[in-house]
Protein backbone atom coordinates (compact mmCIF):
# COMPACT_ATOMS: atom_id res chain seq x y z
CA UNK A 1 0.00 0.00 0.00
CA UNK A 2 1.59 3.43 -0.73
CA UNK A 3 2.12 5.77 1.84
CA UNK A 4 -0.23 8.74 1.18
CA UNK A 5 -0.23 10.47 4.72
CA UNK A 6 3.58 12.02 4.26
CA UNK A 7 6.86 11.74 2.37
CA UNK A 8 8.61 9.17 5.09
CA UNK A 9 9.92 5.66 3.77
CA UNK A 10 9.15 2.74 6.26
CA UNK A 11 12.10 2.58 7.75
CA UNK A 12 12.05 6.49 9.04
CA UNK A 13 8.55 6.21 10.12
CA UNK A 14 8.88 4.29 13.52
CA UNK A 15 11.93 6.19 14.47
CA UNK A 16 10.46 9.51 14.33
CA UNK A 17 7.48 8.98 16.45
CA UNK A 18 9.58 7.84 19.38
CA UNK A 19 8.65 10.04 22.61
CA UNK A 20 12.29 11.34 23.06
CA UNK A 21 15.35 11.96 20.82
CA UNK A 22 18.61 13.37 20.67
CA UNK A 23 18.43 17.23 19.30
CA UNK A 24 21.48 17.72 16.38
CA UNK A 25 20.20 20.51 14.81
CA UNK A 26 17.35 23.19 13.58
CA UNK A 27 17.60 21.85 9.80
CA UNK A 28 17.30 18.17 10.83
CA UNK A 29 14.60 19.22 13.46
CA UNK A 30 12.79 20.76 10.47
CA UNK A 31 13.74 18.38 7.27
CA UNK A 32 12.11 15.31 9.68
CA UNK A 33 8.65 17.21 10.53
CA UNK A 34 8.15 19.05 7.30
CA UNK A 35 8.44 15.32 5.59
CA UNK A 36 6.53 13.77 8.37
CA UNK A 37 3.50 15.99 8.27
CA UNK A 38 3.02 16.90 4.67
CA UNK A 39 1.36 15.01 2.12
CA UNK A 40 3.04 12.17 -0.08
CA UNK A 41 1.44 13.96 -3.34
CA UNK A 42 2.17 17.50 -4.30
CA UNK A 43 -0.79 19.21 -2.88
CA UNK A 44 -1.69 23.34 -3.47
CA UNK A 45 -2.33 23.33 0.62
CA UNK A 46 0.63 24.85 2.52
CA UNK A 47 3.43 24.93 5.08
CA UNK A 48 3.10 27.02 7.62
CA UNK A 49 5.98 28.62 9.56
CA UNK A 50 6.66 31.10 11.95
CA UNK A 51 9.84 31.53 13.78
CA UNK A 52 13.88 32.34 13.61
CA UNK A 53 14.55 29.93 10.70
CA UNK A 54 11.71 30.53 7.94
CA UNK A 55 14.65 30.83 5.05
CA UNK A 56 15.58 27.22 6.14
CA UNK A 57 12.34 25.87 6.51
CA UNK A 58 11.30 27.31 3.02
CA UNK A 59 14.43 25.35 1.59
CA UNK A 60 13.57 22.19 2.76
CA UNK A 61 9.85 23.00 1.32
CA UNK A 62 10.87 24.19 -2.43
CA UNK A 63 13.35 21.04 -2.49
CA UNK A 64 10.25 18.27 -1.59
CA UNK A 65 7.80 20.63 -3.57
CA UNK A 66 5.43 21.67 -0.82
CA UNK A 67 3.95 25.52 -0.75
CA UNK A 68 5.73 27.23 2.08
CA UNK A 69 4.07 30.35 3.95
CA UNK A 70 6.13 32.81 6.32
CA UNK A 71 2.63 33.32 8.92
CA UNK A 72 3.85 37.18 8.06
CA UNK A 73 2.38 36.45 5.35
CA UNK A 74 -0.66 34.20 5.82
CA UNK A 75 -3.55 35.08 3.68
CA UNK A 76 -6.00 31.93 4.59
CA UNK A 77 -4.30 29.33 2.15
CA UNK A 78 -5.75 25.78 3.37
CA UNK A 79 -2.89 24.34 5.88
CA UNK A 80 -1.53 21.09 5.60
CA UNK A 81 0.97 21.20 8.93
CA UNK A 82 1.95 24.33 10.61
CA UNK A 83 5.13 24.78 13.05
CA UNK A 84 5.30 28.15 15.41
CA UNK A 85 9.06 27.82 16.95
CA UNK A 86 8.77 29.95 20.25
CA UNK A 87 12.29 29.01 21.07
CA UNK A 88 13.84 32.33 20.51
CA UNK A 89 11.41 33.95 22.04
CA UNK A 90 11.21 32.36 25.36
CA UNK A 91 14.29 31.60 27.09
CA UNK A 92 16.27 32.05 30.67
CA UNK A 93 15.33 35.03 30.84
CA UNK A 94 11.65 35.22 29.54
CA UNK A 95 8.94 36.42 32.47
CA UNK A 96 5.75 35.21 33.70
CA UNK A 97 4.11 38.26 32.25
CA UNK A 98 6.15 38.01 28.54
CA UNK A 99 5.19 34.11 28.34
CA UNK A 100 1.46 35.46 29.03
CA UNK A 101 1.70 37.70 26.04
CA UNK A 102 3.59 35.29 23.95
CA UNK A 103 0.77 32.70 24.73
CA UNK A 104 -2.50 35.17 23.93
CA UNK A 105 -0.92 35.47 21.11
CA UNK A 106 -0.69 31.68 19.76
CA UNK A 107 -4.26 31.35 21.42
CA UNK A 108 -5.04 34.26 18.96
CA UNK A 109 -3.22 32.56 15.73
CA UNK A 110 -4.47 29.00 16.40
CA UNK A 111 -7.84 30.50 16.71
CA UNK A 112 -7.77 32.56 12.99
CA UNK A 113 -5.71 29.16 11.24
CA UNK A 114 -8.33 26.91 12.59
CA UNK A 115 -10.94 26.76 10.08
CA UNK A 116 -8.02 26.73 7.23
CA UNK A 117 -6.56 23.62 9.02
CA UNK A 118 -7.12 20.64 6.88
CA UNK A 119 -9.05 17.50 8.70
CA UNK A 120 -6.94 15.28 10.47
CA UNK A 121 -3.79 17.67 9.40
CA UNK A 122 -1.35 18.73 12.25
CA UNK A 123 0.10 22.46 13.98
CA UNK A 124 3.43 21.58 16.13
CA UNK A 125 4.24 23.98 18.59
CA UNK A 126 8.48 23.84 19.66
CA UNK A 127 8.89 25.38 23.28
CA UNK A 128 11.08 24.61 26.48
CA UNK A 129 10.45 24.85 30.19
CA UNK A 130 12.15 27.05 32.49
CA UNK A 131 13.21 27.52 35.72
CA UNK A 132 14.93 30.18 37.60
CA UNK A 133 16.87 29.78 40.85
CA UNK A 134 14.18 27.95 42.94
CA UNK A 135 11.40 28.63 40.18
CA UNK A 136 10.42 26.47 37.64
CA UNK A 137 8.33 28.00 34.79
CA UNK A 138 6.31 25.36 33.08
CA UNK A 139 5.36 27.21 30.11
CA UNK A 140 5.29 24.11 27.46
CA UNK A 141 2.92 22.50 29.41
CA UNK A 142 0.10 25.61 29.96
CA UNK A 143 0.71 26.32 26.87
CA UNK A 144 -0.60 22.93 26.08
CA UNK A 145 -3.38 22.87 27.74
CA UNK A 146 -4.31 26.03 26.40
CA UNK A 147 -4.06 25.26 22.46
CA UNK A 148 -5.94 21.83 23.72
CA UNK A 149 -8.76 23.55 23.74
CA UNK A 150 -8.70 24.43 19.94
CA UNK A 151 -6.77 21.61 18.51
CA UNK A 152 -6.49 17.91 19.83
CA UNK A 153 -3.30 17.97 22.17
CA UNK A 154 -2.28 14.19 20.65
CA UNK A 155 0.97 13.86 21.30
CA UNK A 156 4.46 15.23 22.53
CA UNK A 157 8.71 14.84 21.34
CA UNK A 158 10.66 15.63 24.02
CA UNK A 159 14.50 17.17 22.25
CA UNK A 160 17.38 16.73 24.22
CA UNK A 161 20.06 18.73 23.69
CA UNK A 162 23.78 18.20 25.15
CA UNK A 163 23.69 22.27 25.96
CA UNK A 164 24.61 22.40 30.15
CA UNK A 165 22.39 24.35 32.04
CA UNK A 166 23.34 26.81 34.68
CA UNK A 167 24.42 26.00 37.96
CA UNK A 168 22.63 26.60 41.41
CA UNK A 169 24.14 24.93 43.99
CA UNK A 170 23.20 24.63 47.55
CA UNK A 171 19.74 23.78 48.18
CA UNK A 172 17.92 24.82 45.09
CA UNK A 173 18.19 21.58 42.90
CA UNK A 174 18.16 21.88 38.79
CA UNK A 175 19.19 19.16 36.38
CA UNK A 176 21.85 18.96 33.87
CA UNK A 177 21.09 19.22 29.98
CA UNK A 178 18.71 21.28 28.21
CA UNK A 179 15.65 19.89 26.80
CA UNK A 180 12.26 21.24 25.24
CA UNK A 181 9.66 19.89 23.91
CA UNK A 182 7.74 19.90 19.95
CA UNK A 183 4.06 19.71 20.91
CA UNK A 184 1.76 18.22 18.60
CA UNK A 185 -2.10 19.42 17.47
CA UNK A 186 -4.21 17.80 15.67
CA UNK A 187 -8.00 18.86 14.00
CA UNK A 188 -10.28 16.42 14.12
CA UNK A 189 -13.13 14.95 15.33
CA UNK A 190 -12.53 16.10 18.49
CA UNK A 191 -11.08 19.54 18.29
CA UNK A 192 -13.54 22.12 18.86
CA UNK A 193 -11.68 25.43 17.44
CA UNK A 194 -12.91 27.25 20.03
CA UNK A 195 -11.25 28.52 23.17
CA UNK A 196 -12.65 29.42 26.24
CA UNK A 197 -10.36 31.48 29.10
CA UNK A 198 -8.82 29.77 31.67
CA UNK A 199 -6.24 29.79 34.30
CA UNK A 200 -4.66 26.68 35.05
CA UNK A 201 -2.38 26.25 38.09
CA UNK A 202 0.94 25.28 36.84
CA UNK A 203 2.49 28.62 38.24
CA UNK A 204 0.44 28.92 41.76
CA UNK A 205 3.33 26.80 43.14
CA UNK A 206 6.97 27.35 41.09
CA UNK A 207 9.48 27.54 43.83
CA UNK A 208 11.23 24.82 45.53
CA UNK A 209 10.67 24.57 49.28
CA UNK A 210 14.55 24.49 50.46
CA UNK A 211 15.25 20.92 52.55
CA UNK A 212 18.29 19.47 54.33
CA UNK A 213 19.77 17.76 51.48
CA UNK A 214 22.41 19.97 49.66
CA UNK A 215 22.74 19.20 45.96
CA UNK A 216 26.40 19.18 45.16
CA UNK A 217 25.96 16.92 42.09
CA UNK A 218 23.22 16.89 38.99
CA UNK A 219 21.34 14.27 37.60
CA UNK A 220 21.63 15.24 34.03
CA UNK A 221 17.61 15.28 32.73
CA UNK A 222 18.50 12.99 30.10
CA UNK A 223 20.80 10.26 29.73
CA UNK A 224 21.08 6.74 28.18
CA UNK A 225 22.08 4.23 31.07
CA UNK A 226 23.70 1.27 29.98
CA UNK A 227 23.12 -1.09 32.26
CA UNK A 228 24.91 -4.12 33.48
CA UNK A 229 23.25 -7.62 31.88
CA UNK A 230 20.81 -9.24 34.27
CA UNK A 231 21.11 -12.24 36.53
CA UNK A 232 19.12 -15.04 35.74
CA UNK A 233 16.50 -14.77 38.17
CA UNK A 234 16.46 -10.97 37.39
CA UNK A 235 15.31 -11.79 33.66
CA UNK A 236 11.70 -13.10 34.85
CA UNK A 237 10.93 -9.89 35.94
CA UNK A 238 9.63 -8.13 33.08
CA UNK A 239 10.17 -4.34 34.00
CA UNK A 240 13.29 -4.84 35.83
CA UNK A 241 15.77 -1.73 36.07
CA UNK A 242 19.29 -1.45 36.68
CA UNK A 243 20.49 -0.14 40.48
CA UNK A 244 22.49 2.04 39.02
CA UNK A 245 19.37 4.33 38.20
CA UNK A 246 18.47 3.51 41.67
CA UNK A 247 21.68 4.94 43.09
CA UNK A 248 21.51 7.81 40.68
CA UNK A 249 18.03 9.04 42.38
CA UNK A 250 18.47 7.69 45.77
CA UNK A 251 22.18 9.07 46.21
CA UNK A 252 20.94 12.39 45.53
CA UNK A 253 17.45 13.08 46.98
CA UNK A 254 18.34 11.44 49.95
CA UNK A 255 20.80 11.03 53.42
CA UNK A 256 22.50 8.06 54.60
CA UNK A 257 19.92 6.44 57.43
CA UNK A 258 16.90 7.90 55.16
CA UNK A 259 14.12 5.63 54.29
CA UNK A 260 13.24 4.97 50.81
CA UNK A 261 9.93 3.31 49.56
CA UNK A 262 8.33 1.79 46.52
CA UNK A 263 5.13 0.64 46.21
CA UNK A 264 6.12 -1.59 43.23
CA UNK A 265 9.19 -3.84 44.71
CA UNK A 266 9.20 -6.07 41.97
CA UNK A 267 12.60 -7.88 42.40
CA UNK A 268 13.90 -5.50 44.45
CA UNK A 269 15.96 -2.93 42.41
CA UNK A 270 14.99 -0.16 44.75
CA UNK A 271 15.37 -1.71 47.81
CA UNK A 272 19.14 -3.47 47.01
CA UNK A 273 19.88 -0.04 45.81
CA UNK A 274 18.66 1.68 48.36
CA UNK A 275 20.65 -0.63 51.12
CA UNK A 276 23.72 -0.35 49.25
CA UNK A 277 24.15 3.49 49.89
CA UNK A 278 23.67 3.23 53.58
CA UNK A 279 19.52 3.93 53.24
CA UNK A 280 16.47 1.32 54.65
CA UNK A 281 14.55 -0.17 51.76
CA UNK A 282 11.00 -0.53 52.21
CA UNK A 283 8.52 -1.78 49.81
CA UNK A 284 5.18 -3.94 48.68
CA UNK A 285 4.56 -6.26 46.24
CA UNK A 286 1.91 -8.34 44.86
CA UNK A 287 3.37 -11.16 43.49
CA UNK A 288 4.20 -13.52 46.11
CA UNK A 289 7.36 -14.89 43.17
CA UNK A 290 9.06 -11.57 42.74
CA UNK A 291 8.62 -10.52 46.55
CA UNK A 292 10.45 -13.68 47.66
CA UNK A 293 13.29 -12.79 44.77
CA UNK A 294 13.31 -9.35 46.27
CA UNK A 295 13.65 -10.79 49.42
CA UNK A 296 16.89 -13.01 48.81
CA UNK A 297 18.21 -10.64 47.25
CA UNK A 298 18.68 -7.85 49.67
CA UNK A 299 19.03 -10.60 52.67
CA UNK A 300 22.25 -11.59 50.29
CA UNK A 301 23.60 -8.32 50.30
CA UNK A 302 22.90 -7.33 54.12
CA UNK A 303 23.90 -11.29 55.48
CA UNK A 304 25.38 -13.07 52.70
CA UNK A 305 25.72 -16.92 52.98
CA UNK A 306 29.30 -16.86 51.91
CA UNK A 307 31.21 -13.70 53.27
CA UNK A 308 33.95 -11.98 51.75
CA UNK A 309 37.17 -12.48 53.41
CA UNK A 310 38.45 -9.08 54.02
CA UNK A 311 34.71 -7.70 54.01
CA UNK A 312 33.50 -4.99 56.42
CA UNK A 313 30.61 -6.17 58.54
CA UNK A 314 27.14 -4.38 57.40
CA UNK A 315 25.77 -2.43 60.24
CA UNK A 316 22.13 -3.10 59.01
CA UNK A 317 19.01 -4.63 60.10
CA UNK A 318 17.30 -7.01 57.69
Amino acid sequence: MKNRFNRLISKEWLPFQKSWFRYESDEKLLWENIRFFNKAEISESIMLYAGKDAELAREICTDHDIEFRDVKNYAGEPVQFAVFDLRHRITGNTSLEEYTAIRDEMIQLALQIYPNVEHKRFISVWIPNIQKGEAYFPFAWDLAKHLGQIFSLKDEKIACMETVTQSFPGKVYQPDKQIFYCLYFKKDDHSTGEYKNTQYRFFENKCQQPGRIDFGSRIPSWFILKPQPRKKKEILHPAKYPEDLVSMFVGTFSSEGDNVFDPMTGTGSTQLGALQLGRNGYGTELSEFFAAIAHERCRDFVAPLQKDLFATEKKLDF
